[in-house]
């Protein structure tokens, strides 16, 4: 006996060759001879068939046909349409449209067979024709007279629709476009074959082995032993990274001697170098996410889009023209027709600023200053940015922690919904260098030197010179009558002179990062009335101000000044204000990147560029269709010549200077004969109990030599500046010039002592 599924199959093709084959119904009417019919009448039902179909009203057309052929449902018959219509990718009433060929009818006995031309207009195959077709009636009784009725089958649909054949319409996807460095190297690129590196579980894995693992995959240490330790002698695999096969080649022996108990397991698909180098720059891609399928016409089911970064703002770029062939496929996959089809568009490929060397180096830093630092555990992510001071390209963009692009694909052999979760957890998606604004802390202080030299008093004179004095004993009482305490400043031991600057000059108190010299700046524009002059001129060297970098995202962030007060707290502006402001605190916040601007304009000469990471888009082997604009920045700055040379003066004592350079210990053996850096510390105070978050701004170039590029750390939660972000901008340093690197600070190592008087 036959399966009931089959049976009903049986049936329903024996319906469609009958309808088919239909044979006219005979007779005459009990009124007489049954009325004539012509085949002008032939071709008027073919025509409400026809206009019917075009209309997308299935109960008209299934009314039209032959008795034998409405043995099949209305229902059947209409889902055979709306199944093609949604194979053409159009509303019933939509994209269709014929041409009667009255010329080729024909009429033979009671049978007629109608020529004509279907035209389909659909989005992803564009307008195609279907001509010649053949629709055939026949003679049915109705009433007293004969009418035309249409002997339908699945061949009035397309021709080789029959046996079990179907309309299939396929997607041509081109290859996704690569992403490549500056200097041609590739970031991304499509259908390479790598490596999933898998941590088994079941007979452990030593310290050492996470150590490596650290270097070739940016695994954190302290987290691995956490996670997988305690899986010991299960019988569990993890993927935490990927490999190409020369990264292979080049760890597989050191990880195995490591103690390291891995598998790899090859796969060919989107290929993100370095574990994602620059992830939240570069984006990742992953399955079109259901709420937004409508937005991706042309595109198939389960097709990886560009979903982050760079590989969603240039999703159509990359993606290049989706292509289509709408074909009739026999159920064992043999191809009857080929009813249209539209080549894939070739995608482009865009060409970044970044440097993938660089790259690689800063997100391998943070990841390593991460793992081996006891303030790694306490510290909620970091920020790194390499400009060219010259261009204003992005040479490298780190925001720690970031994801792995490979862990987004439904192919992926991650535990996806724990990576994900963890991304989202420590908000690895987010760009931290423009996506959030932070405290600038005492780095503000080069914007509160620039407005003291360059705003003038009452007398039509600077404020302040270079070489104001001052005598910052480390005890400030405000015009308020608050007591304020610079950051030197000991309780145990106050008359110390370790613990206070003593008389000084502002060029000296921006080296030593004086609170107290800069409470008294604050002062003084306070009593002048320039209560916006911070605002001002931190606006002019580009802080609270959105830099028109081409990421998206990106935070403007805001430095107080009177009218934003009395708008967000309604309040008058007081010289608390002021003073808070200053020296970087209070409300003001700005991003890393805006940093970085910063110290390149000081660097070259005011120039104040807008950064940019595209250099260029365009297919292979053709003409770029985008080309990075050259920039021709006036001098945004605007500063008096010896202004802008005694801010790079105090900037480039910070690391040479043994007696006020806050970053001295940082770089004295530092070979600064051979490449010069200037830069400020910065430690801003988070809420009670948390430890200070960590700046370190600079410009580097060859000693003698114009600066070449700006280098910006930033580390939430961790030390003071000059503890934590300058050894890690040093570290990028040295991998910029090809240098050794220098160890990181003793007192990383250890139980981690909290910081309860935050320095500089």
């Amino acid at each position: 006996m036959l399966p009931p599924k089959r049976v009903i199959l049986f049936a329903l093709i024996g319906c469609l060759l009958l309808a088919a084959c239909d044979t006219p119904t005979v007779g005459g009417s009990l009124g007489g001879t049954p009325a004539p019919v012509t085949l002008a009448d032939a071709e008027e039902t073919a025509r409400e068939f026809l206009t019917a179909w075009t209309q997308g009203d299935y109960a008209k057309m299934y009314s039209l046909t032959s008795p034998r052929t409405q043995v099949m449902s209305p229902d059947i018959f209409t889902a055979y349409y709306t199944d093609v219509d949604s194979k053409l990718q159009v509303q019933p009433n939509e994209g269709k449209s014929f041409e009667l060929l009255d010329d080729k009818s024909v009429q033979q006995g009671t049978t007629a067979a109608i020529r004509y031309n279907m035209i389909f207009d659909t989005p992803s195959l564009g307008n195609f024709r279907d001509d010649n077709r053949t629709i055939r009636l026949i003679q049915t009784q109705q009433g007293r007279g004969q009418v035309w009725r249409v002997a339908w089958s699945t061949m009035d649909i397309f021709e080789g629709m029959a046996g079990g054949a179907t309309l299939v319409r396929e997607f041509l996807l081109p290859p996704r476009g690569t992403i490549y460095d500056r200097n041609g190297q590739v970031i991304a690129q499509d259908d390479v074959t790598n490596y999933a590196v898998r941590l088994l579980t079941a007979n452990g894995n030593t310290a050492t082995c996470y150590q490596v693992l650290n270097r070739a995959v940016r695994l954190n240490v302290p987290e691995a032993q956490k996670r997988y330790d305690p899986e010991r002698g299960l019988q569990n695999g993890y993927t935490i990274g990927t490999f190409s096969p020369e990264e292979r080649t080049k760890y597989e022996a050191e990880l195995q001697n490591a103690g390291c108990s891995l598998q790899y397991r090859e796969q060919t698909n989107r290929f993100y170098f370095g574990n994602g180098i620059a992830s939240q720059v570069v984006g990742y891609v992953g399955p079109i996410p259901a709420e937004d399928t409508a937005n991706y016409e042309g595109y198939p089911p389960g097709a990886l889009v560009g979903l982050g970064g760079l590989e969603a703002r240039y999703e159509n770029e990359l993606a290049g023209e989706p292509g289509a062939q709408l074909v009739i496929r026999t159920p064992e996959g043999l191809t009857v027709r080929t009813l249209a089809s539209k080549a894939a568009g070739t995608a482009h490929d865009i060409t970044l600023t970044l440097d993938r060397n660089l790259q690689l180096a800063v997100d391998d830093i943070l990841a390593n200053a991460y793992s081996e630092a006891n303030w790694g555990p306490l510290s909620s992510g970091a920020a790194a940015v390499v400009l060219n001071v010259q261009t204003g390209e992005v040479l490298a963009m780190g925001s720690y922690p970031s994801i792995n692009p490979d862990a987004f694909p439904l192919t992926t052999t991650w535990d996806a919904q724990e990576a994900i979760s963890n991304f989202v957890k420590k908000r690895a998606f987010t760009n931290r260098t423009i996506q959030l604004v932070y405290a600038p802390a005492s780095t503000f202080k080069i914007v509160s030197m620039a407005a003291a030299m360059e705003t003038l008093g009452t007398d039509n004179k600077p404020l302040f010179t270079e070489n104001s004095i001052f005598t910052c004993d480390a005890v400030y009482k405000d015009p308020e009558g608050l007591t304020r305490f610079d950051w030197i400043y000991n309780a145990q031991d106050p008359t110390n002179p370790e613990n206070v600057h003593g008389r000084i000059n502002l060029r000296q108190g921006l080296t030593a990062s004086c609170d107290d010299y800069f409470w008294h700046i604050g002062e003084a524009l306070y009593n002048a009335q320039h209560n916006d002059a911070l605002r001002i001129f931190g606006n002019r060297m580009g802080l609270g101000v959105l830099t028109g970098i081409d990421l998206p995202g990106e935070q403007p962030g805001v430095i107080p000044d009177p009218d934003w007060k009395k708008a967000n707290e309604g309040t008058a502006w007081g010289v608390g204000d002021t003073l808070n402001i200053v020296i970087g605190q209070g409300n003001t916040q700005i991003t890393p990147l805006q940093e970085a601007r910063m110290m390149m304009a000081i660097a070259n000469g005011g120039r104040l560029y807008k950064p940019f990471v595209v250099r260029s888009i365009g297919k292979s082997g053709d003409a770029p269709t985008y080309l990075a604009p050259t920039q021709d920045s006036p001098d945004n700055l605007n500063f008096e010549k010896q202004d802008l040379n005694a801010l790079r003066a105090a900037l480039c004592a910070v690391p040479r200077d043994p007696k006020f350079g806050t970053a001295y210990w940082r770089f004295r053996d530092f070979p600064l004969d051979k490449v010069s850096v200037c830069g400020k510390t910065g430690t801003a105070q988070n809420a009670q109990g948390e430890p200070p978050s960590a700046w370190f701004v600079s410009y580097v170039g060859p000693a003698g030599k114009q600066a070449e590029i700006a280098v910006v750390v930033y580390v939430e939660k961790s030390r003071e500046g000059s503890e934590v972000a300058a050894p890690i901008t040093r570290r990028i340093i040295e991998a910029y010039y090809g240098l050794s690197y220098y160890n990181w600070p003793d007192f990383w190592y250890g139980p981690y002592v909290p910081v309860t008087n935050p320095g500089e």
